[in-house]
């Protein structure tokens, strides 16, 4: 057994327990009382309309613009405002994306592009027609199927959901 040393100077890991244990055991008495709202919320029911994040036009007017960068999130728009899809290859002699699919119809309109994509991207403009929810999709093949090889058949999504919120001041229709 070891000996003990009683008195003198105690080592400073030893004058840091004593407040680390403190604190731990006033954490442990104060985290139920706080975690409380917390808990509360998350026991309510989740929300019908996903949460968006709202496009912004430029300020110099214009369409928002999304990338595959933006794949898988939701957005919101208002009436009237546009939003300018550009989706790059990785490769200019690999696969390209489709042109970008809104659905259901009706919610969102195509319009003109105005602008001529670079060499291997697609583009699609939408404008925001009335208010309702979108989804805009477009696929690309993985790989370009080669003569005398295994099928390439993988796909890739793109997929963002574009909620169409009425102007302020309106009736929301639809």
């Amino acid at each position: 057994m070891g000996s003990v040393r009683r008195g003198g100077r105690r080592g400073p890991h030893r004058r840091a327990g004593v407040p680390l244990v403190a604190a731990l055991a006033m954490a442990s008495l104060v985290g139920p009382f706080t975690g409380g709202a917390a808990s509360a919320s998350s026991t309510r029911p989740a929300a019908r309309t996903p949460a968006c994040v709202v496009l912004r036009p430029p300020k110099g007017g214009g369409a928002a613009v999304l990338t595959q960068a933006q794949n898988g999130r939701t957005y919101c728009v208002r009436v009237g405002e546009e939003v300018l899809f550009f989706l790059h290859a990785p490769s200019l002699s690999g696969p390209m994306w489709t042109v970008p699919v809104a659905r259901p119809a009706g919610v969102l309109q195509t319009a003109a592009l105005g602008v001529l994509p670079v060499r291997g991207a697609t583009a699609r403009r939408l404008r925001a027609r009335r208010a309702g929810t979108a989804t805009v999709t477009a696929t690309r093949a993985v790989c370009l199927p080669a003569p005398g090889a295994v099928a390439c058949t993988a796909m890739l999504l793109f997929k963002v959901i574009l909620r169409v919120l009425a102007r302020p001041g309106t009736a929301a229709v639809g």
